[in-house]
């Protein structure tokens, strides 16, 4: 393809094998020209019962990191966006009419310790990215805090050479000192805004408090009572049971209640799926301590918040009234999660350091 520099585009659509062997290479278009994949050390060093059962050894985006990233580069604009039937309205990507050329580096497997991206595939996908003729490269993926010459970092160094512009993640470990990824002075590091947009809900309860958080819930869940997933477990003392881990939750403790998981080792969404499978009727999932807030998509009513600030000690007569959230097991009345507006300053996000950031 000709670009409006005179320059070429000379990338291809590359076919799957094994079990994306479905993905034939016809599905690029004008806007995604191109589609590749880095699947080498993932195959040689997972065996294939180790592997994650949707993944497909295909450009194809089974995670969906790749798809939030790059729809947020180069989506189309004005298009109507719709979440489990709510309307988040128009919405566009940065640079819309561009096109989009894709470089598959992350793979899952079985273990969520282990899943995630080789630095190997990243440094052979910016060389075909060089290679191909892109104009720019973003790179949404952890990185070192320590080194610019990791190799990553200097598979980058050959990009900007090239002219290429390269945009990387500085990773979600802010906003303490030292904790940018990807410090080189040749890529442009790009953090989290102090200004977080993302659609809120809150949490209720009957004495007035209320704790917001990241939501897109389409329906309130009112009346319910409030269960802690700790003291929900199927077997007692099964540490994972506070995680909402699959499998462990009592139906007849959760049933037609709303659960605290805490955040954490599991997918999010996996955590939400816990508690519909236990028969619960909304999560609320608490960050341990100020991480991001997210809105996924959960298989029942979800407010993501973080832990409520300390109060301020001061001397008293009789003890401090706890916080009812989201340590209390008591069951208010009038309990309930409703969707709410767009939310106010927030401090940067802080994620999983894998590539599709689900936990």
């Amino acid at each position: 393809m000709l670009k409006s520099d005179g320059d070429t585009f000379i990338g291809e659509c590359q076919k799957g094998e094994g079990t994306g062997a479905d993905f034939d290479g016809s599905a690029c278009n004008s806007k995604v020209l191109s589609a590749h994949y880095f699947a080498e050390d993932f195959l040689k060093y997972v065996p294939a019962d180790k592997r994650s059962p949707i993944e497909k050894i295909s450009p194809v985006d089974v995670g969906s990191h790749g798809t939030h990233t790059g729809s947020t580069a180069v989506g189309n604009a004005n298009v109507e966006t719709f979440v489990d039937g709510r309307s988040f309205g128009l919405t566009s990507g940065i640079a819309p009419a561009a096109k989009l050329s894709v470089y598959k580096v992350c793979w899952e497997d079985t273990d969520p310790n282990t899943g995630g991206c080789y630095s190997s595939s990243s440094v052979a996908a910016i060389d075909q990215a060089i290679v191909d003729g892109v104009d720019v490269l973003n790179y949404s993926i952890s990185g070192s805090t320590s080194t610019t010459t990791d190799p990553v970092a200097m598979a980058f160094l050959s990009a900007a050479s090239a002219g290429i512009f390269v945009a990387a993640s500085a990773g979600n470990s802010g906003p303490t000192a030292s904790t940018v990824n990807h410090g080189a002075p040749w890529v442009t590091t790009v953090a989290a805004s102090s200004f977080s947009q993302e659609l809120q809900g809150t949490v209720e309860f009957s004495d007035g408090s209320k704790f917001r958080g990241a939501s897109i819930m389409n329906r309130e869940v009112k009346g319910a009572g409030v269960v802690l997933a700790a003291n929900a477990a199927i077997t007692a003392g099964n540490a994972n049971a506070a995680l909402c881990g699959p499998d462990t939750l009592d139906p007849a403790k959760v049933a037609g209640k709303v659960v605290v998981c805490d955040r954490g080792v599991f997918d999010r969404v996996a955590k939400s799926a816990e508690v519909k499978r236990g028969g619960g009727v909304g999560m609320i999932l608490v960050n341990l301590s100020n991480s991001s807030l997210d809105t996924d998509k959960h298989s029942v009513p979800t407010v993501h918040v973080n832990p409520p600030p300390p109060r301020p000690s001061r001397p008293r007569s009789r003890p401090t009234r706890p916080s009812p959230f989201p340590w209390s097991t008591r069951t208010p009345q009038g309990f309930r999660l409703r969707p709410s507006r767009r939310s106010q300053d927030s401090l940067p996000a802080a994620r999983c350091w894998q590539p599709d950031p689900t936990c």
